[in-house]
């Protein structure tokens, strides 16, 4: 399957660390340089924490995200993992986008089989 990649936006990202933390002052560190360290989650019993867990638990067991125009409006979205061959860790995801008026998010499903096909592909250059 040939494949091609084209970025379209940029979609920056932060953390929030406490007063002292090492990366603090160090301006833009590569994503990297997050690893070591662990991700530090809301308190047992708080409703943001569990609603996470849930969603991340539902994307776990089915294999794929999905976004409901909770990103941009208009726009639906289903992603998957790619893993490098012979990890478990996710390396990056695979994404399809679409206008939600061309496409229903209960549509999205169906394209699935293509989507995985593709993060393989992607896979096997990692």
């Amino acid at each position: 399957m040939a494949t091609r990649a084209e970025p379209f936006a940029a979609h920056p990202h932060v953390f929030v660390a406490p007063p002292g933390h090492p990366l603090l002052g160090r301006g833009h560190p590569p994503l990297q340089t997050l690893q070591g360290y662990k991700l530090i989650r809301r308190e047992e019993g708080s409703g943001t924490r569990a609603a996470l867990d849930h969603e991340f638990d539902a994307i776990r067991r089915q294999g794929y995200a999905l976004d409901a125009e909770e990103f941009v409006d208009g726009l639906v979205c289903i992603a998957v993992p790619v893993r490098a061959p012979g990890e478990r860790a996710v390396r990056c995801a695979l994404a399809l986008q679409a206008p939600a008026a061309r496409v229903s998010l209960e549509r999205l499903p169906a394209f699935l089989g293509r989507l995985n096909e593709a993060a393989v592909a992607v896979a096997r250059t990692l």
